[in-house]
């Protein structure tokens, strides 16, 4: 659906599926050969953990731009491509075009509030607000500035987070407040939803403080205090799902409970002197 007055193409890659994907796949790229640039594994890469998906999509990419649009999402605006490109060709200090989108949840669309207007995107934003901040369907960026994106980038559990803030350190981050895309919260097959925190759920949550470790540090700590800041709040988060944790958070970030917010800190102690809170799920 998308009008554009360049050419683009749309690499899509089916990771081993069993539900008849790839066939639908060779048909789209049958009709369209110019457009659809399919990528069609007979192995499954994700689960390998090597990042063996993203170098086989990466390999692919020759475009100046890139937009995303993972599985359970789409586009709805046809000039969303047009309009992006046109803002960062006219502004060369941005790295990154985002819009507003329509959230949809299990019972209808949610009211998500970001900005009332079109703007710039604080970097204190991208940093704090996290990675469900930038819509990743809605995501226009330079290709240019990913070929320096650190391996503590690569290996973090999440992908949206960790590419955020590597584009907003290397350039401007701009805000659409137009509807472009639908994003789905929570739904059946959303990557949301799948997500399960548990006793095993160390690892992934030490790749996420790993990243932002390592871009405090290639920041030369000049977002210092954002960055504890969050890392503050995701050590509460996952305490309060899992407080068998405690020990092996407090060996990653002693000084964590320093950068807490009074609220948080009751949190802390809660969780330090064993109190079971009446949601322990919220």
């Amino acid at each position: 659906m998308q009008q554009t007055n360049f050419p683009f193409e749309a690499i899509v890659h089916d990771d081993a599926s069993t539900d008849g994907s790839a066939d639908i796949i060779r048909e789209y790229a049958t009709k369209y050969p110019d457009i659809i640039k399919p990528i069609l594994q007979t192995e499954n890469q994700y689960s390998k953990r090597d990042g063996s998906l993203i170098r086989a999509v990466n390999a692919h990419v020759k475009g100046k731009y890139v937009a995303e649009c993972e599985g359970d999402d789409y586009w709805t605006d046809p000039l969303k491509l047009q309009k992006q490109v046109d803002f960062l060709e006219a502004h060369p200090e941005y790295s990154l075009a985002c819009s507003d989108a329509r959230v949809l949840g299990t019972d209808g669309e949610l009211n998500w509030h970001r900005y009332n207007s079109s703007r710039e995107i604080p970097l204190k934003d991208v940093i704090v607000k996290r990675g469900a901040w930038i819509y990743t369907a809605s995501m226009l960026y330079r290709w240019e500035l990913m070929q320096d994106y650190p391996d503590y980038a690569r290996n973090c559990h999440v992908g949206d987070y960790p590419l955020n803030i590597h584009l907003a350190l290397r350039g401007k981050v701009y805000f659409f407040a137009e509807k472009m895309v639908a994003y789905r919260f929570l739904t059946p097959g959303s990557w949301s939803l799948s997500t399960k925190i548990n006793e095993s759920y160390f690892n992934p949550w030490y790749s996420e403080i790993r990243m932002l470790q390592g871009y405090n540090k290639d920041s030369n700590d000049r977002y210092r205090k954002y960055f504890q800041r969050v890392m503050g709040k995701i050590a509460i988060f996952y305490l309060r799902k899992v407080p068998s944790m405690k020990q092996q958070v407090l060996e990653v970030l002693p000084d964590f409970p320093k950068w807490l917010n009074l609220s948080d800190k009751l949190k802390w102690w809660k969780i330090k002197l064993g109190i079971k809170s009446r949601k322990s799920n919220s």
